[in-house]
């Protein structure tokens, strides 16, 4: 299977600083330099490659002369997506790389001051974590075996240790150890929090496991504490079709108001509202189940500001709704998403396909002219679908309208 150059770019980068490092590259990397290179990714900042020093400017073409290369192969993807996941990945590796002496340890979600890191100082800590984490970023999965033989001869007994390790596996795709460690855990008769069984639970989806997970958090009576939390489990409810606990917990999640105790609250005290992915997996089931006017209503009232985004809310929400009658709605949500996103144009084409046939369905051809109107702005490329209905279109408005007024329409929708 061939790779995408994503797949290999937070390696090859961390490579290249790593060989660096004696070289005092690292340490060009700080203060108001870490700042100016950052400016700098952008290729298109042509005022900052102005004043760029010699150096600054050759370690950022050694930096990105691979993936430069590639984006000039691929020149329909957007030039500023690159240079985000490469900002991305320089800047998360160099984290991880400085982050036992740069205050790190206040971002681990650990508590450093435990005693639960058996025979660890805090700053072994810190270097433990970061190991995991580099060792995530390079999809190494011996090393982060022999991390985790370390945390047993270290009598480690943190469960938020453990999570990391155990994300670092699945992010690895190594499930089947990840379960191996966290049968270890309950030997050790460790207490899993909500954060470990929903991170399995995630990872193990539609699978007999993700049922015992469930069942675990139940048993332990876990409370979720983080949106993730909420949507594991709301995804969890949806992969199994329970139309009951998706409804039950999606009104646990939006009906909570200051003046009522809330019952999903994080480790603050604040109450959990659902985000956007929360909207696309509950409008999603809504739609799968027929339920088309409930979804509606559910978009029309989400709290302001969140917006779904994702591939999959076009997926399961916009095609749904375009093909049950609601060609309208699906236009104006795609519209948002569009508008709001930095997805490849393209991406929407077949959506966009699917709000037109539902308009000429309806007989409106005002509205399909509209939509092939909107595409052309947006530089959205016609599907062979779309272009054949575009040709039909035509032929029959040049067959049933030949008056002037109606060409000055259709000249204004550019059906002609």
């Amino acid at each position: 299977m061939t790779r995408s150059p994503l797949f290999s770019l937070p390696r090859a980068l961390y490579l290249l600083i790593a060989r660096f490092q004696s070289r005092n590259v690292i340490s060009f990397f700080s203060g108001r330099k870490l700042h100016s290179f950052r400016r700098g990714l952008s290729t298109n900042n042509a005022q900052h490659q102005k004043s760029q020093t010699r150096e600054e400017k050759e370690l950022y073409l050694r930096l990105t002369k691979s993936f430069r290369e590639k984006l000039v192969l691929k020149p329909q993807k957007p030039e500023n997506l690159y240079g985000k996941v490469i900002e991305t990945s320089i800047l998360d590796t160099l984290k991880v790389l400085r982050g036992s002496n740069s205050g790190e340890s206040e971002k681990l979600m650990v508590d450093v001051n435990s005693s639960n890191h058996g025979r660890l100082t805090k700053s072994e800590l810190v270097k433990l974590v970061n190991k995991i984490k580099a060792s995530t970023i390079l999809n190494d999965v011996q090393q982060l075996k022999n991390i985790h033989e370390d945390m047993k001869h270290l009598n480690i007994t943190d469960i938020n240790i453990y999570n990391r390790i155990l994300q670092g596996f699945i992010l690895c795709k190594d499930i089947e150890f990840a379960s191996r460690v966290y049968e270890e855990i309950r030997n050790k008769d460790l207490l899993p929090n909500i954060r470990t069984l929903t991170t399995l639970l995630n990872a193990t989806m539609g699978t007999p496991s993700a049922h015992e997970y469930f069942q675990e958090i139940q048993t332990l009576k876990l409370k979720l504490s983080s949106i993730f939390d909420v949507n594991t489990i709301l995804r969890y409810h949806i992969t199994r079709n329970d139309n009951d606990s998706v409804q039950r917990l999606w009104q646990e999640l939006v009906n909570q108001t200051p003046n009522i105790q809330a019952t999903l609250i994080n480790d603050k005290g604040e109450r959990l509202k659902p985000n956007s992915f929360s909207y696309s997996l509950y409008t999603g089931f809504l739609c799968k189940n027929g339920m088309f006017d409930v979804a509606i209503e559910t978009l029309r009232t989400m709290e302001h500001g969140v917006q779904p985004n994702s591939v999959n809310f076009l997926r399961h929400v916009i095609q749904p709704l375009a093909q049950n009658n609601h060609p309208t709605e699906a236009w104006r949500y795609l519209s948002d998403i569009r508008r709001k996103t930095v997805h490849p144009r393209n991406i929407y084409s077949k959506y966009y396909t699917f709000i037109i046939e539902a308009f000429v369905q309806r007989n409106d051809l005002n509205s399909a002219g509209r939509v092939f109107a909107d595409m052309e702005e947006i530089g959205v490329d016609l599907d062979p679908r779309a272009k054949e209905i575009y040709v039909c279109i035509r032929e029959a408005l040049n067959v049933i309208n030949e008056d002037p007024e109606d060409e000055a329409i259709l000249n204004e929708y550019k059906i002609i």
